[in-house]
């Protein structure tokens, strides 16, 4: 899937080629990568890019759903994960984990 085919669709959409083995989730992770790269550097929306862990996860066994295999963008982590310390912007936070 390219850069552009990736666009076209939204996540509903993305996730029947997904059921449908049109494209893989590890396809639609590098496309999702792809317009990140692309398109952060102008954006800053992006603060912590989990690119290891969505590959991983992409190739994983995955959770029934209607967005199955549908990469996602978390807009604050719920909480820290062994990859990722929640600090907030916080100084404090950051040093205390």
């Amino acid at each position: 899937m390219t850069l552009n085919d990736y666009s076209n669709f939204d996540g509903l959409a993305l996730a029947e080629l997904v059921r449908t083995k049109q494209v893989t989730p590890a396809e639609l992770v590098e496309a999702a990568l792809a317009r990140i790269e692309k398109h952060n550097p102008k954006l800053n929306a992006v603060v912590h890019l989990a690119a290891d862990e969505a590959r991983a996860t992409a190739k994983s066994a995955l959770p029934d759903g209607p967005f199955k295999g549908v990469p996602k963008a978390l807009g604050v982590p719920s909480s820290t994960t062994a990859t990722h310390v929640r600090s907030a912007s916080s100084e404090l936070l950051r040093s205390a984990s």
